[in-house]
């Protein structure tokens, strides 16, 4: 999209129509280049009404991201004195916002975690990346990952680990508590997790996260942890192409602040990864009450239940069922079925129809 384009998006209200030709004055442009970029909004799928005589106004509201809201946000987990529980060293001395070394949003870009894997060998090391907008957002399998304008959280946070790759197993698993507990955190109640790594609520699918790893079994290696959320993704562009139930923030949480939410996903994510590869999965941290395998358990929607698993790797798309027994070691899905139990660490599962 244009500067202009962005430019009007960021000036037009929800709350009164302001006139073609203030607006053209204000862009610096034509009244008939404002029009253009008004459909260039609509196109995006911003709601624009255009009002006789009094100009153009927000159907509803616009919130688009500011990296300098974010990391205010971020510092007022500081300032309410939130210490990290991971033991933050001498070089990390107040808690996660101190560990985040660069925060930067773009308007457009094709996937967030390609645009971090393209960097040099540690140069992402650190670094969150946030969009308004995908055009090859992507999901598991491959799948397109449906990324509309200002309407949902597309973030990408880098992290280097001296470990090797064989060492980063449970990381997705981190990844996933780190944005239940987020979304916990700003008001939602009634979501969960499904194995390996999909934010769900009764209603259907909230989120995911999709992590990716490079470097040698012996380290050091580089990761890029990549996580969406619907927030309001109601009305917008392509919702028809989804194949599978959907939910979205907003619909519980009417006045969620993507700002806020990408602050707060943020301090998990940061807090969350460092703890991991200071204590690992399972390690108690002194004083905390949790740890990654309680706080799965508490998330974990599978448990218990029937369920179908599309298998990934050595026989791709075969369907096995049986009862869910939760993590194995590896943090693969526990599968019991005649009279068996088996872990399967590549798939994708879902409840049995019925069950």
């Amino acid at each position: 999209m244009s500067d202009t384009t962005l430019a009007l998006a960021r000036r037009l209200s929800h709350e009164q129509p302001i006139s073609g030709e203030a607006l053209a004055e204000a862009l610096g442009c034509s009244r008939a280049a404002v029009w253009k970029h008004v459909a260039a909004l609509r196109e995006l799928g911003v709601a624009v009404e255009a009002q006789a005589g009094q100009g153009y106004q927000l159907a509803e509201p616009l919130e688009l991201l500011s990296d300098s809201t974010i990391l205010d946000a971020l510092a007022a987990f500081a300032s309410d004195r939130e210490r990290d529980e991971a033991a933050p060293t001498v070089s990390e001395p107040q808690g996660p916002e101190h560990l985040l070394e660069a925060l930067e949003v773009v308007e457009v870009t094709g996937s967030t975690n390609a645009d971090l894997l393209a960097r040099p060998e540690g140069a992402a090391h650190r670094v969150a990346l946030l969009a308004e907008r995908q055009t090859s957002g992507r999901g598991r399998r491959g799948r397109q990952w449906v990324s509309p304008f200002a309407r949902n959280l597309y973030l990408s946070l880098g992290w280097r680990f001296e470990a090797g790759l064989g060492a980063l197993g449970l990381l997705p698993l981190v990844v996933a508590v780190a944005v239940a507990r987020a979304v916990e955190r700003v008001g939602l109640a009634d979501h969960g997790l499904k194995w390996p790594n999909d934010i769900v609520t009764p209603r259907g699918k909230l989120g995911g996260c999709l992590v990716e790893v490079r470097g040698d079994l012996g380290g050091p290696c580089d990761a890029v942890l990549g996580v969406g959320l619907n927030v309001r993704l109601a009305g917008a562009p392509g919702t028809s192409a989804i194949d599978q139930s959907w939910d979205q923030l907003a619909t519980i949480i009417p006045d969620i602040s993507r700002n806020v939410l990408a602050a707060t996903l943020l301090h998990e994510l940061l807090r969350c990864v460092h703890r991991f590869e200071v204590h690992g999965f399972d390690a108690p941290v002194p004083g905390s009450d949790w740890t990654f395998a309680e706080e799965w358990r508490r998330f974990d929607t599978l448990a218990g239940r029937e369920v179908e698993l599309i298998v990934e790797g050595p026989g791709e798309g075969a369907l096995e069922r049986g009862r869910c027994l939760g993590l194995g070691s590896r943090g693969g899905l526990l599968l019991e079925r005649d009279g068996q139990t088996i872990e399967r660490l590549a798939g994708e599962a879902r409840l049995r129809p019925g069950r």
